[in-house]
């Protein structure tokens, strides 16, 4: 805020931060009393319980198949979605959720992952988990649509040659926040092919264990920002396609599924993998925090980069 000498940090009201107080601020008094109020008003909504998890939470590892932190936003969309529709015509068809990470680098820095750790969670880490105001939609879709939409999601990553080593994972002109992955489904992407062309990535889709069927029907839950064409998504921004429209923010929803259904425990089995490449091993730059949540199969850091990110070899 600016003024003769006045000025105030709210960079803790997306992140975790010391307890609410107030700042002092020289200046007129009407203006310290202002930003006095508002900071210690938002500090104490921000340290309000939100639900427990008994699992870490952590974005760091998302484009390499671990999604903890998507997944439980994933799920939270697909529980809400699911009981909005009952009693409706549309209460027969299976629920999905698409989701994408929030905080995965990028433009941001080394510093600009989620990684919460499992127990108590607050208002704020709930911003850290969906730190944008989308509210909830519900699409009518197919599997032929959603495996479009994986294809699409794939582009996050570059194509690799089997035999390659270490080479560049990441796209990096491709936002991590356009890379959904879906809830209810299990799938393999075979970095081998290119993005978007040919036979495509996605290999081995399949929901409840059985090949999808391109022509079977689903209710995918998303966000608003997606439903209305962000990303260019297949049956995105159709109002015909739209089941489910509320103010409803998917921030809330998380909140109340982890106070009605949690602690939240993170499912055992991932949702994706990559398909096996015997020789092969790729580099993903990611918060160095993650040191933390080694040893993992098939990971070992190599060091940082210039940038600050720390470097992984994942062995495909």
């Amino acid at each position: 805020i600016g003024g003769s000498g006045s000025t105030v940090s709210l960079a803790a009201v997306a992140g975790a931060g010391p307890p609410a107080q107030a700042v002092s601020l020289p200046g007129a008094d009407p203006l310290r009393r202002l930003c006095e109020t508002a900071h210690v008003a938002t500090r104490r909504h921000l340290d309000r319980p939100a639900g427990q998890s008994a699992t870490a939470l952590t974005s760091l590892f998302s484009m390499a198949g671990d999604c903890v932190a998507t997944r439980l936003v994933a799920r939270a969309q697909r529980w809400h979605v699911a009981r909005m529709l009952e009693g409706t015509a549309y209460a027969h068809l299976p629920v999905l959720s698409a989701a994408a990470p929030a905080r995965v680098g990028g433009r941001g820095g080394p510093g600009n992952f989620t990684d919460l750790p499992a127990g108590p969670l607050r208002e704020r880490d709930l911003a850290a988990l969906c730190p944008f105001p989308n509210a909830i939609r519900a699409l009518r879709l197919t599997g032929a649509d959603l495996a479009r939409w994986l294809e699409l999601s794939a582009g996050a990553f570059r194509q690799i040659a089997p035999g390659s080593h270490d080479a560049p994972l990441l796209n990096p002109d491709w936002p991590a926040y356009n890379f959904d992955l879906i809830e209810g489904l299990t799938y393999e992407i075979d970095l081998s092919r290119p993005a978007l062309a040919g036979e495509g990535r996605i290999r081995n889709l399949r929901h409840q264990g059985q090949p999808l069927a391109p022509e079977a029907e689903f209710i995918l839950a998303t966000t608003s920002y997606r439903a209305s064409g962000g990303g260019g998504f297949p049956g995105c921004g159709d109002p015909a396609r739209i089941t489910l429209t509320a103010p409803t923010l998917v921030r809330s929803i998380v909140g109340a599924f982890l106070s009605l259904e949690g602690p939240y425990l993170a499912p055992a089995d991932p949702i994706w993998r990559f398909s096996a490449m015997p020789g092969t091993s790729v580099v993903l730059e990611t918060g160095t925090a993650a040191l933390a949540h080694l040893p993992r199969a098939g990971v070992e850091p190599i060091g940082r980069c210039d940038s600050g990110f720390l470097r992984l070899r994942l062995t495909l």
